[in-house]
Formats: structure tokens, sequence, C-alpha cells
């Protein structure tokens, strides 16, 4: 069975409270005996006087030292609080922070391949529109018949003529 601190010093505060009451009322009990009795060098009276003062003396003696127990007790919880909470938090952030880079890398990913899709198509068109374009010249070429100078300078004009219509962009 395990007894938690916080309910041994409530324990320790109630029994210093009880005994510093019970003190008080001594005390007064004695000083409003002593008024009405008007005997003042009463050795008893005097006796327990002094008894009861050093009582109330060293009950403020305990006092304070569990007022300095209970003020370290509170900082060393209140420490130990924030240090968790601290950690905690920079739990939470380096979770988000994961999820975040997680999230872009997977756009980043995702565009990345749309991108790809998207450059592959065009090439493609691309090539087809010049397939059709160098099919369409070779008809042309076919037609008649060249030396090798005539060739490349009609495979150079149909390049030409390529540029002017747009298909190199």
């Amino acid at each position: 069975m395990n007894i938690d601190t916080q309910i041994v010093y409530i324990v320790i505060l109630l029994f210093t409270c009880l005994v510093l009451l019970c003190i008080s009322l001594t005390y007064l009990y004695i000083s409003i005996l002593n008024k009405y009795t008007k005997v003042k060098d009463d050795p008893i009276i005097n006796n327990a006087k002094k008894i009861a003062d050093k009582i109330v003396d060293s009950t403020q003696d305990f006092d304070n030292k569990y007022n300095h127990i209970m003020e370290r007790f509170i900082s060393e919880i209140s420490a130990k609080w924030e240090k968790e909470a601290n950690q905690i938090l920079n739990k939470n952030i380096k979770i988000l922070d994961d999820d975040l880079k997680k999230s872009v890398s997977d756009k980043y990913e995702k565009q990345s391949s749309d991108l790809l899709l998207y450059k592959q198509e065009k090439i493609k068109e691309f090539d087809e529109l010049v397939g059709e374009y160098v099919a369409k010249v070779g008809k042309e070429i076919i037609r008649r018949e060249i030396d090798v100078n005539d060739h490349k300078r009609l495979v150079e004009e149909g390049l030409e003529r390529a540029k002017k219509v747009g298909l190199f962009k």
C-alpha cells in the first residue's frame, strides 16, 4: 500500500494546526486565569506559562520548517509538471512536423509523376506530328528522283517549314 506524500503533508499540517490550537487555548486559559486570580508570583503558574511559551516557540519553529518543506515540495511538483508538459509539447510538435513532411513528400511525388506523364504525352504528340510531317515530306520527295545534295536541301527545307508551322516550340 503506497501512501501519497501529499496526504502525509496534509496530515502533518492538520496535526500541527491541532497542536497549535491546543497550545493557544491553553495559553489563553492560563492568561485569563492569571488575570482573574491576580496571583502573579505563583511558581506553578509561572512555570506553566514558561512551558507554554516554549511550546509556542517550538511549534512556530516546526511551522516554519513545515512551510519551508511545503514550498520546496510545491516547487518540485511544478518543475516536474513543467518538464513533462514541455516533453509532451515537443513530442506533439515532432509528430506534426513528421506528418507535414510526409504530406509534402506525398504531394511532391504525385506532382512529379503527373508532370512526367504530361511530358511523355507531349513528347508522344510531338513525335506523331514530326512523323506525319516527315511522311508528308517523304511522299513529296519520292515523287521525283533527286541526288544527295538535293535530298539534303529538301530535308533542310522541310525542317524549316516545320519550324515556321510551329512544330518546334
